[in-house]
């Protein structure tokens, strides 16, 4: 008989960490379906003091105590990439379903060996692609699909990565400098994105793409440090998606004055325009627009239907936890319904796949085709 109510652990919910600001609020608020039973840090005062401060029964310092507890059903990994393969595994050994935070391993072939070892074991899992979820690009693709601006004819964007500019606030961010850390700007905010765009606008068909790195210092406020910057700052794609549509996508380090995150999608009979203050689509702060022929833009409100939980309106969520809130909704209903809805790890392979194809096809200087099975 299936629970009414899933036991949700959490690994790397210390103070300040994305797991405290972005899932546990979500959780909170999808109590009829989740209950958030543990969590787990390095350090037993950090887990006692989360615990203590959202009411969760259990606290640990060490991830076996947490995926062996009785009380958790639903295993959610939000530590740092490098740890991903690890904690994911041991969850995994222990029978427990898996959440873990976008990427899911530190390249591609540790985000494989992850998605087979719970297919072995015939375990469900979610990846942390949170855009699949957010009602605004559900609407934008149903809107498109219903030819409201015509035939869609091409897209662009020009976005943002905060993190990797010229400074950084605090040494614990450092990491995002190192490519072996496997969470830079192309990995995270970009492939957020493109995955959002894949998912409103069709699969690609053919790519081209170039990285650079034309920033090579980061400074680092807390501690003065100058540190170099070994990611690439420029991310470049351009490309053909299979229905025709001419895409492009050029994200830069550090933040605009003007825009951090421009999407433009011009069909023949109007275009779109979404915007965000943030370059991390993911985190669902989306501003839609719209013009018909040559009339100026105008609001695109999201109907009701597709916020019932915030009364038409967004803001059921404190931003960035309402794109995780819908993400777990989204996982809730799968699981009730025997769907698959949200992503899975082998969804999620195949995103790391296309950083591979585009690495592939910025070295080569060509342009690739993608395969689509």
């Amino acid at each position: 008989m299936k629970k009414e109510k899933l036991g949700v652990g959490i690994i790397g919910a210390g103070k300040g960490s994305w797991a405290v600001r972005g899932h546990i609020p979500a959780l909170q608020k999808l109590s009829a379906h989740f209950t958030l039973t543990a969590v787990s840090t390095s350090a037993m005062q950090s887990a006692k003091a989360t615990a203590e401060q959202f009411g969760i029964a259990y606290a640990f310092d060490n991830e076996y105590d947490l995926v062996n507890h009785p009380s958790v059903d639903l295993v959610v990994v939000a530590v740092k990439v490098p740890a991903h393969d690890h904690l994911v595994r041991t969850a995994l050994e222990a029978g427990k379903m898996v959440y873990c935070e976008w990427p899911l391993g530190n390249g591609t072939a540790e985000a494989k060996a992850l998605a087979d070892l719970a297919a072995e074991k015939g375990i469900r899992t979610f990846a942390g692609l949170q855009a699949h979820a957010l009602p605004e690009l559900k609407y934008l693709k149903d809107f498109l699909a219903e030819g409201r601006i015509g035939k869609v004819l091409s897209s662009a964007i020009i976005g943002t990565g905060d993190n990797w500019g010229t400074s950084l606030p605090t040494e614990s961010l450092a990491y995002l400098l190192d490519p072996k850390s496997g969470a830079d700007m192309m990995t995270i905010p970009f492939a957020q994105t493109i995955d959002g765009v894949e998912f409103s606008l069709g699969a690609f068909t053919e790519i081209t793409a170039q990285l650079a790195t034309r920033n090579h210092a980061v400074l680092i406020g807390e501690t003065n440090r100058e540190a170099p910057l070994l990611v690439n700052d420029q991310v470049l794609l351009s490309g053909t998606l299979l229905n025709g549509i001419i895409f492009s996508a050029h994200y830069s380090g550090g933040e605009s004055q003007s825009h951090n995150f421009y999407w433009s999608v011009k069909g023949s009979a109007g275009e779109i325009v979404i915007t965000s203050p943030t370059g991390h689509l993911q985190f669902g702060k989306l501003d839609l627009q719209v013009s018909f022929g040559k009339d100026a833009l105008q609001p695109l409100v999201v109907p009701a239907s597709y916020l019932p939980d915030e009364g038409g309106e967004p803001g059921l969520c404190a931003d960035p936890s309402r794109a995780v809130y819908y993400g777990y909704k989204e996982i809730a209903e799968d699981l009730a319904k025997g769907t698959n809805v949200f992503p899975s790890f082998s969804y999620a392979v195949t995103r790391h796949e296309f950083l591979d194809q585009m690495i592939t096809a910025a070295a080569s200087g060509c342009g690739l085709t993608i395969k689509n099975d």
